[in-house]
């Protein structure tokens, strides 16, 4: 999702609403027109219209913390949040937080409420926050962070997070929702407008919306299903109208659990729901253990299931993933998660021309649909090599450069390379995809089954 200014959140759905996972930084309304940056201690508490400023005024907090708004800007009518998105009602954070578990009574009630909800919400390492960051997990995907607050002056950065909703408690004083680092639980209170606090926003509720109360087939959004519907389908079809939206009852819960534990976020793409992480299970669906083979040769010569770590270094499978040879992947045990398979060769395709390709471009082998493997890859070069050609993840798939295992550990950094579950005719080799640091464009080809190479998996239908 991406602001007037040109700069690009990642998001997570969390129960029936889409978020955004980091701190807004937008220095301009929707229309374009600008929001003050008002610096002045002094000035800041008493204004009466919207202003931003910067921690400590200082641009360097900008990029992992956001900026902090009064709720002047909040309420402009201009718009403070991206086309589609708005900020956040108190009954929109009520859901949130019944959604991660919250009793009703206590989400309707003043100052600190619940059990362990805000560690659920709080990033779960102490970068931003200080320690110990009670119970932290960030197990929602919302990622808090600690950006302090301003009034007078500066205040809390390292210790709390403090969020605007658009819901006034009395007049000019809004309600918030406040994390602390010493506490796992949310805050819920009322500080009056001159106040500067960072705002998270939440996606409007449309038909491209993913709610459990969408009705399937309802293609204007009216809330009902009618020969209006109809009416809009045929406007689509023959007038060019809007189309409505093919995945409006995508089944795809946020977040999917494999054997071991190991919690993957998801995304919706198209009609499918797929991880947005490398899997790195280490046992079949039936608690059997999948053998790790570090030496070289006993990985070549493998004619059964077996998983590596990039280097034989467990720590590159918290980020990357594990590396897994087919025999894993086709094994009757089952590789991935209940209710999840690892995805045939017509599913990537079916994957690859909803972002673009051409039929017979995914059809093709060797490096096909420019700019379709940008729109897979994680932007940015924090875990690719430069230049990361037209990565945008626009997807939101995140592809990662796990690198490869044939005889020996290549291409960390420079490749990723995802099995399929399908067999390519020729001497019985499987079909992988394959993206790199230098290419925007996607690879079909096959590998040897020994090959180890990363895993995604996608839901069943």
């Amino acid at each position: 999702m991406t602001d007037y200014d040109g700069n690009v959140y990642e998001t997570v759905l969390i129960g029936n609403q889409c978020w955004m996972k980091e701190n807004l930084k937008v220095t301009h309304y929707r229309n374009g027109d600008p929001i003050p940056n008002v610096t002045d201690d002094a000035e800041w508490p008493y204004l009466t219209t919207g202003a931003y400023c910067n921690y400590l005024n200082d641009e360097f907090w900008v990029s992992y913390i956001g900026r902090l708004y009064n709720w002047h800007a909040v309420v402009d009518a201009r718009g403070i949040a991206p086309v589609g998105w708005h900020v956040p009602t108190d009954e929109e954070w009520k859901q949130l937080e019944m959604y991660l578990g919250m009793s009703p009574t206590d989400a309707d009630a003043e100052g600190w409420r619940g059990t362990d909800e805000g560690g659920k919400l709080k990033e779960s390492e102490t970068l931003s926050w200080n320690s110990p960051n009670t119970g932290a997990t960030n197990e929602s995907g919302f990622t808090a962070l600690a950006a302090g607050w301003r009034y007078a002056s500066f205040f809390g950065l390292g210790e709390t997070a403090r969020f605007w909703t658009t819901t006034e408690a009395v007049r000019n004083i809004a309600w918030e929702r406040l994390l602390s680092y010493n506490s796992a639980q949310i805050r819920r209170t009322h500080p009056n407008d001159g106040h500067g606090l960072s705002l998270r926003c939440v996606r409007d509720i449309t038909k491209y919306s993913n709610r459990e109360d969408y009705i399937c087939g309802d293609a204007n959004s009216d809330g009902a299903l009618n020969v209006s519907d109809a009416v809009f389908i045929v406007n689509h079809v023959f007038i060019g109208g809007p189309a409505p939206n093919s995945g409006c009852c995508v089944d795809c819960p946020p977040t999917v659990i494999d054997y071991d534990g190991n919690v993957y976020e998801t995304v919706v793409i198209g009609d499918q729901c797929w991880m947005k992480e490398n899997l790195k299970v280490t046992h079949y669906r039936n608690g059997d253990a999948i053998p790790n083979v570090t030496d070289w040769y006993d990985w070549f010569a493998s004619t059964s299931g077996a998983y590596c770590n990039y280097g034989n270094y467990e720590g590159n499978s918290d980020v990357y993933g594990r590396l897994y040879n087919w025999y894993a992947v086709d094994d009757s045990r089952g590789l991935a998660p209940e209710g999840w398979h690892v995805p045939s060769d017509a599913e990537w395709k079916q994957l690859e021309i909803y972002l673009g390709m051409s039929q017979a471009g995914a059809d093709d082998i060797n490096w096909r649909g420019w700019g379709v493997g940008g729109k897979l890859k994680e932007a940015g070069t924090e875990h690719w090599t430069t230049p990361n050609e037209g990565a945008t993840n626009e997807s939101g798939f995140t592809a990662l450069p796990g690198g490869v295992r044939i005889q020996y550990f290549e291409s960390m950094f420079h490749a990723a390379e995802f099995w399929t579950s399908s067999l390519y005719d020729f001497n019985n080799y499987p079909w992988y995809r394959g993206l790199s640091a230098v290419s925007a464009a996607v690879d079909r080809l096959w590998e040897p089954k020994h090959s180890g190479l990363s895993v995604r998996c996608i839901k069943d239908q």
